[in-house]
């Protein structure tokens, strides 16, 4: 399931036609070789991942069986990870629209899954064509006004010709970091945080520092991390040198009980001016944090 969660949110959001997009526009033209060694890195992983026919006839025949089968009212499978898999939080996907099976479920599964690879493949094809119409280096010709008067002569441009291809220096583009656990379990609100998620787990972790937090409301910021609070089971004792910035003001305590993130919280349900927005971030939060464990 974590594969079909990945190759779900990749196309809706065009992940394939971006890099292609990418190649074409000339941004690997210093380094080909490069863009081709990504894209057949991404074949690789989904050819790795991508469910055989055999295990498709298996899961389909399994899905129908009596004994295993579910039934649903139109609209229930509409979800990109559906709770019958237990997966966390469900996100509507229009491609599903109608299916009120799992067999209807995973069939349409493996046509997306069909599809993406017809495109992995003309990713690929993109790649080799840019690699083999980068220009070569030919050698140089020798110019006609040398005038080689001796052997010994000739030795001497040799040797200088060598000396100089060895000091080139090629610059390779280096990769980009794969992503952390940090990164994957904060990419739900990764907006909302001006530090790095590394650097939040590393602030929690020392129960010291600051984290400092994008275009919220005080009340609104202490929901988001009410999922961190509940992940490393923070409270007034452990995590009383944590110190929270938002929207670039002046860095308050998250805990305490006046004048910090914390009872800024309080004040909002009490008065139920939560925002859901903010609300429903913590959820998916705390579902990313429990997939992607980072303690």
């Amino acid at each position: 399931m974590d594969f079909f969660e990945k190759v779900l949110d990749q196309t809706r959001a065009g992940e394939v036609t971006h890099r292609m997009a990418a190649i074409q526009r000339g941004e690997f033209d210093a380094n080909p070789r490069l863009a081709l060694n990504q894209s057949r890195r991404f074949r690789r992983w989904f050819e790795r991942n991508n469910p055989s026919d055999e295990v498709r006839e298996a899961e389909l025949r399994d899905a129908a069986a009596e004994a295993h089968s579910v039934t649903l009212d139109a609209g229930e499978y509409n979800v990109v990870v559906i709770s019958l898999f237990d997966c966390g939080e469900s996100e509507t996907d229009e491609r599903f629209n109608g299916a009120t099976t799992q067999t209807e479920w995973l069939a349409r599964m493996y046509s997306i899954l069909d599809e993406t690879k017809a495109e992995i493949e003309e990713y690929v094809a993109i790649a080799v064509q840019k690699c083999e119409d980068a220009p070569t280096v030919d050698k140089q010709p020798a110019s006609s006004n040398v005038h080689v008067t001796s052997n010994q002569e000739n030795k001497i441009a040799v040797r200088k010709e060598k000396t100089e291809k060895k000091l080139v220096h090629v610059t390779v583009a280096k990769p980009a970091p794969k992503p952390s656990r940090a990164d994957f379990a904060f990419a739900p609100v990764a907006k909302y945080f001006a530090t790095s998620p590394d650097d939040v787990v590393h602030i929690i972790r020392n129960g010291n520092g600051t984290i400092e937090m994008l275009d919220l409301a005080l009340h609104e910021a202490g929901e988001i991390l009410g999922a961190l609070k509940e992940h490393f089971y923070l409270d007034r004792d452990n995590a009383k040198n944590l110190q929270v910035g938002v929207s670039g003001q002046d860095p308050c305590p998250w805990f305490g009980a006046t004048g910090t993130i914390e009872s800024a919280v309080l004040a909002a349900r009490g008065s139920r001016q939560t925002s859901a927005e903010s609300e429903a971030c913590r959820h998916k939060l705390l579902n990313a944090l429990r997939k992607y464990d980072v303690r």
